[in-house]
């Protein structure tokens, strides 16, 4: 489960020290089930966007609240106030962070797209920043790839730096293969000259291939 239930009580036959002990000692374990399930869900799966990050996040929160709830917080007034909120907030990173590992495990199909990369940066919990980096250098690769199609002075080493630098695990989808595929035609293009019927005939059959927006590889 992502959440549990608490209700307050009073015990007069404990003194602060053990009630302190007792209720950092609950929390504590209940936090600790509740990211033991989300590692559960991480179990099986092996993608880029779902990584370790997200365990560690869960538990430097936890840890916050554990050293920031103190015999001090326990004496006052807002003691139960404060602790509600803090397990709340707790609470709802492990939700988000459960809603972001479906989500991904949903949405990363053969058709991952820009659009897709940016909905999984917006899903992400807070803190988990490695992750939020690595899917934003992702992001980028797209849009250079893009760029550099697109451009009468496509390069064609450029073009296959951003391709080696694609995590192993995404090297499977539609549109890495697409470029991959448009990289060899470049290739191809810049070792033609196209001066003989069946060379013509070959570009010919390249500007078939291509979307219109990319005939900027075609140069010559």
């Amino acid at each position: 489960m992502s959440s549990f239930t608490y209700v307050w009580h009073f015990d007069t036959g404990k003194n602060l020290d053990e009630i302190f002990r007792d209720n950092k000692k609950f929390f504590k374990e209940q936090i600790d089930n509740s990211i033991s399930h989300v590692r559960e869900m991480l179990k099986n799966t092996k993608s880029t966007f779902l990584d370790y990050s997200l365990i560690e996040n869960l538990e430097r929160h936890k840890k916050d609240f554990l050293e920031r709830y103190t015999l001090e917080i326990l004496s006052s007034e807002s003691h139960t106030q404060w602790v509600d909120s803090q397990i709340a907030k707790i609470q709802d990173i492990i939700r988000k962070t459960k809603e972001y590992i479906i989500l991904v495990e949903t949405e990363l199909t053969d058709n991952l797209d820009i659009q897709t990369l940016k909905t999984f940066l917006n899903a992400l919990p807070e803190g988990v920043q490695e992750t939020g980096k690595k899917i934003q250098k992702i992001i980028e690769l797209f849009e250079n790839l893009e760029k550099e199609f697109k451009s009468p002075a496509a390069n064609r080493e450029t073009i296959e730096l951003y391709l080696n630098m694609f995590p192993e695990d995404l090297r499977n989808i539609k549109f890495y293969r697409t470029m991959q595929h448009y990289a060899k035609i470049l290739y191809d293009i810049e070792k033609c000259t196209f001066d003989t019927p069946s060379t013509v005939e070959k570009l010919n059959k390249y500007l078939q291939e291509i979307p219109s927006e990319y005939y900027g590889i075609v140069r010559r």
